[in-house]
């Protein structure tokens, strides 16, 4: 019992071992774009208007392979996007890559938290 006891605390420090690496990978080696996140609602009758606060941040960005895709739900064309951020993204936020794109936020998924530091899969799409 004492040794899956010991080897269910090696998984656990792995674990963490590897969630500290994949943020550490992010910070260094990612790309940089810009989280227009929403902080002035559109105009509540109209649909239009509304004001963003730009936050850089770096991203590893991929598309989804053609297995993934579901019908109304994961289309050609969307991509997962990884960030480390402290708080979650709401989908009114708009990701702008670093060719200057602009991709709508679909849906975030918390993948591991790291101390301070949260890994957040973002479906995005243009």
């Amino acid at each position: 019992m004492i040794a899956q006891s010991q080897r269910l605390e090696d998984l656990h420090l792995l674990k963490d071992d590897l969630k500290e690496v994949a943020v550490e990978i992010i910070e260094e080696f990612g790309s940089i774009g810009t989280l227009k996140v929403l902080f002035t609602g559109p105009d509540p009758i109209t649909g239009e208007g509304g004001e963003y606060a730009n936050e850089r941040l770096r991203y590893f960005r991929e598309f989804y392979d053609s297995r993934e895709l579901v019908e109304n739900l994961i289309l050609n064309g969307d991509a997962k996007l990884y960030i480390t951020r402290d708080s979650k993204p709401e989908t009114s936020c708009v990701f702008v890559d670093d060719s200057d794109v602009e991709w709508g936020i679909v849906s975030v998924t918390t993948v591991a938290a790291q101390g301070g530091d949260i890994i957040y899969l973002i479906q995005i799409r243009k």
